[in-house]
């Protein structure tokens, strides 16, 4: 008679990365209204974390971004009480997440906020 949680894991990637910038751009696009295309995920992500302007990675985007995929399916709490939660499935993208090297929050999308 137990209930079975779901179990969340978090992947991260440095945004200096060209591959993980358009990932990331294309779950961002995954959450938003359409039509809402890559390349306006793309020009929205760079407009809250910026770019390098000095070191090796001069002109890339700066911070770390965390995508949060569900890979045990099952309930999910979202607080205190009784049916305060949903159901995940295995696969289901819950937020996408980019972080400065402080832990600052610079963007956020998802199904919650995760900080």
């Amino acid at each position: 008679m137990g209930v079975q949680y779901c179990k969340i894991t978090v992947k991260s990637c440095p945004m200096f990365d060209p591959n993980c910038a358009a990932k990331i751009a294309e779950h961002v696009v995954h959450f938003r209204v359409q039509p809402f295309t890559k390349d306006e995920a793309l020009a929205l992500i760079e407009k809250c974390c910026g770019r390098y302007s000095r070191g090796k990675h001069v002109g890339q985007l700066r911070g770390w971004a965390e995508v949060h995929v569900c890979t045990e399916g099952g309930w999910w709490r979202l607080g205190p009480g009784e049916r305060n939660g949903r159901v995940l499935y295995p696969g289901m993208l819950i937020a996408v997440v980019i972080r400065d090297y402080n832990g600052k929050v610079l963007f956020e999308e998802g199904l919650v906020r995760m900080s």
